[in-house]
């Protein structure tokens, strides 16, 4: 196994990940636009996807008051999603976005798995979505799985942004026949690992563990990182993943 980062360098390595996925996640959907794509990270457009309407990386007292100059400057749309993870400098920042009207809606842990050489399983096989017809086939299959209750707008920003956008869509065994899927997000030193999702007639047979193993041998020699609800920690910590830290997300209405 990999020596283990340095915390400050693998906070700071996940957020940049975080911002990278969701960027390119937004950048295909239509009227979203970057209002600053400098420290804070300020990205806005017409839909509701969290991914299009987001204030990221608060690195000094004045970073959200920045965030909020830049917004005054568009059309601000109903809901905006704000990201509040360890590598965040501000002080107090939790009370901060409190202070300008955002309420707290969700806590991720951060787990990570130090890059090591793990083999190749005989039963498994995955395939690439390349082609513009497989990478939607792929997104519109992570969007049944993990989107199903949320709006039929919102749903088709979340599948657009993930088949248009510069990440890695996997489908397993194949697209024509796909059981499951994940995609993965390439950044310096880091891979993020993300919509891992299996059909529910397919869960509980190991199949998301093989997904899992197979992102660790994709991204080796780096590690790799996810984001995840408290009830999936056991299950991802005998995959070999480890608890470092939290992104809360925040949420405000007009």
């Amino acid at each position: 196994m990999g020596c283990p980062l340095e915390h400050r360098v693998l906070i700071e390595r996940t957020r940049a990940n975080i911002a990278a996925a969701y960027l390119e996640l937004a950048r295909p959907v239509p009227g979203v636009h970057v209002v600053r794509d400098q420290q804070p990270l300020v990205v806005m457009g017409p839909g509701q996807p969290s991914f299009a309407n987001f204030l990221m990386e608060f690195d000094d007292a004045e970073a959200l008051v920045r965030a909020e100059a830049a917004l005054r400057t568009i059309e601000v749309p109903s809901t905006i999603w704000a990201f509040h993870t360890d590598a965040d400098r501000a002080p107090d920042l939790s009370g901060q976005l409190r202070e300008h009207g955002f309420r707290r809606m969700s806590r991720l842990l951060c787990m990570v798995a130090e890059p090591e050489a793990t083999s190749s399983e005989s039963d498994f096989t995955w395939e690439p979505a390349t082609r513009p017809a497989d990478r939607d086939t792929v997104a519109a299959f992570m969007v049944r799985q993990f989107f199903g209750n949320t709006d039929r707008q919102a749903q088709a920003g979340i599948q657009l942004g993930t088949s248009k956008s510069v990440h890695s869509l996997y489908a397993t065994p194949s697209v024509s026949r796909m059981t499951g899927g994940v995609m993965i997000v390439r950044s310096e030193g880091m891979g993020g690992l993300y919509c891992l999702c299996v059909h529910p007639d397919h869960q509980g047979k190991g199949l998301g563990g093989q997904i899992v193993r197979a992102v660790r041998r994709e991204v080796h020699p780096d590690p790799v990182m996810l984001q995840c609800d408290a009830t999936l920690e056991r299950w991802y910590q005998a995959l070999g993943f480890r608890t470092f830290g939290h992104v809360d997300a925040y949420c405000r209405d007009r």
